[in-house]
């Protein structure tokens, strides 16, 4: 299996303790299935570069795998991290299954790498959706969800999903030989070619191609990807782990910064009663050469 992850100078700071956390994590050489280590250089500046080299075992500069327009190729270079999604396989050939990571996320252990690799052999994707108890109802992210299936593929399509199970793009992993690569592919391009705009309807789309192309999808919990913007964790300072805000308290595996949570301090419900201001970044973050803000 390879690891995939994309990022550029802005996100570097966050690749940074993705990159320390999957060293501090994963397991030694030989003592279980060998996993490599993808990086998709979007942007990055060379001595940021230099300090990936030492810590991924192949970095691949993509062009564009779908058809945007020119200028927005321009403004926008960094969408190539979610343009080049449903193309792994071509960008890392000869791996049995692709894990992919947002550079946003890092690790508090292995559990849920193994767990969605697990979940590739059974269906065609792995994934977490954007559901869990710990998660309160979000109108505005669902009117952004129906906002965005409505442009790719529709109004009549917008009303049956919006209020469907929906996946989050930001972790997912597949078989090389899964039928998951082209049917997302191509309704990401129908999508993009419908929207008056041409929005990257990344997620939509691979919704859509589940709901709608097929997909089957082995559904993983909200630990495996915990998306900060949705719910805050609590924590456990005994273990001196995040974990779930309800019984039976399960650490988080991979903690996803999405929205504010990538730089922002939080009221964190701790186990023992208290309640501390948090950031929620990889606590053993190490500086290193050409820091950037989290962006």
């Amino acid at each position: 299996m390879i690891i995939v992850i994309a990022a550029d100078a802005t996100f570097f700071g966050l690749l940074r303790c993705l990159l320390l956390s999957i060293e501090e994590h994963r397991p030694p050489p030989g003592s279980g299935p060998d996993v490599a280590i993808g990086l998709l250089d979007i942007g990055l500046a060379p001595d940021q570069r230099a300090w990936a080299e030492g810590r991924v075992d192949h970095i691949v500069e993509p062009g564009w795998d779908l058809d945007l327009p020119a200028e927005q190729r321009r403004a926008k270079p960094h969408l190539r991290a979610l343009t080049t999604r449903p193309f792994l396989p071509v960008h890392f050939p000869g791996f049995d299954t692709y894990l992919w990571i947002d550079a946003d996320v890092w690790l508090q252990n292995w559990w849920a790498v193994d767990l969605y690799r697990a979940g590739a052999r059974h269906d065609d994707i792995a994934v977490t959706p954007h559901s869990d108890r710990a998660y309160p109802l979000n109108r505005e992210m669902l009117r952004l969800r129906h906002k965005s299936y409505t442009a790719g593929f529709g109004r009549e399509t917008a009303e049956a999903l919006w209020l469907e199970n929906y996946l989050n793009a930001g972790i997912f992993a597949a078989r090389a030989t899964s039928p998951l690569w082209g049917i997302w592919a191509e309704a990401f391009q129908q999508a993009i070619a419908a929207s008056p705009d041409r929005m990257t309807l990344d997620q939509a789309a691979l919704n859509f191609a589940w709901y709608r192309r097929g997909l089957s999808a082995q559904l993983l919990p909200a630990v495996c990807n915990w998306q900060c913007h949705l719910g805050l964790p609590a924590w456990n300072p005994r273990a001196g782990v995040f974990c779930e805000p309800y019984l039976p308290y399960a650490p988080i595996s991979m903690l996803h910064l999405t929205g504010r949570a990538k730089n922002d301090a939080y009221e964190i419900k701790g186990l023992d009663g208290k309640t501390r201001r948090m950031q929620l970044r990889y606590p053993r973050e190490k500086t290193g050469p050409a820091a950037q803000p989290a962006g």
